[in-house]
């Protein structure tokens, strides 16, 4: 588990990770965005801005991903807090509700990362049991 502390400032970070494997070093970095809140981040789900709905959140593993009617095709992935891939990336299509399996993930944060025509949209998801 990695814990990674923020100032009292919400809005997006860089998030990197250095590791050394075999004397080479290997960085990688995502931009996430920090609120206050176990929720979704309100930009990307509240408003006419917004591109997908997930509930529920928290959830067991097993969510719900509704886009907008109005939204691009939206290709997610999810990723863990040092930014490994949990979940193969997939494309929503319309408003129709695809179930996103995390069931076998480990409890806690999750970042799904909505991509459509260039933008990005990250949310937090939550895993508990």
């Amino acid at each position: 588990a990695l814990v990674a502390e923020a100032a009292n400032t919400a809005g997006p970070v860089q998030l990197c990770v250095t590791a050394t494997v075999g004397g080479c070093e290997l960085t990688s970095c995502i931009t996430v965005n920090v609120d206050f809140n176990t929720g979704l981040d309100p930009e990307a789900t509240t408003g006419s801005d917004a591109w997908y709905t997930v509930q529920p959140n928290p959830s067991t593993g097993l969510f719900q991903l509704i886009p907008a009617a109005d939204v691009a095709p939206l290709t997610i992935t999810v990723y863990d807090a040092v930014g490994r891939t949990v979940h193969t990336p997939f494309v929503a299509v319309g408003n129709r509700a695809t179930t996103l399996d995390l069931s076998i993930a480990a409890p806690g944060a999750y970042y799904l990362v909505a991509t459509s025509q260039g933008e990005q949209r990250i949310s937090r998801i939550m895993v508990q049991r």
